[in-house]
């Protein structure tokens, strides 16, 4: 898990995407779409994070060979599996998952299971970052803004 810079979640429509896409900025960094690793120690039941993982254009394009079902995978090695084995895609954003060198995962889902989440990651060196809105902000994010599509 050397490779995974943060976790990034908090409640949806709340500023996720848009950190994760300020932290994909940096030249070394460039992060699919959500993981879902954390949510269960059995990842057959991460729905639906099962199927985005292994998809391509904005997620991880994990080779569908890659069995991140395994039950005997600590969390540790589903991250480096991700990570060797991101962006298999053709598609530029692909391209630029396959060629950064460091992790983000953004998964709003785990707002709602934190202390699951901390204690799963085992791992008190990887910061959680949380993104909160304030009630106007999310207010109008949530209610405005899809009636405006």
């Amino acid at each position: 898990m050397d490779k995974l810079v943060c976790i990034i979640t908090g409640p949806e429509r709340n500023g996720t995407t848009y950190f994760k896409n300020l932290l994909d900025s940096h030249p070394d960094i460039y992060s699919g779409f959500e993981t879902g690793l954390l949510l269960h120690d059995d990842f057959e039941k991460s729905l639906p994070f099962k199927d985005w993982i292994y998809n391509g254009k904005y997620q991880w394009g994990i080779s569908k060979d890659i069995n991140l079902f395994d039950k005997t995978l600590t969390i540790g090695d589903k991250y480096n599996f991700l990570y060797h084995h991101k962006g298999s895609g053709n598609g530029y954003n692909q391209k630029l998952i396959r060629e950064s060198k460091y992790l983000v995962d953004k998964t709003p889902a785990y707002f709602q299971k934190l202390p699951e989440i901390y204690k799963r990651l085992n791992n008190k060196d990887i910061p959680i970052l949380i993104t909160i809105k304030n009630y106007k902000e999310s207010y109008n994010s949530n209610v405005i803004t899809p009636l405006n599509i």
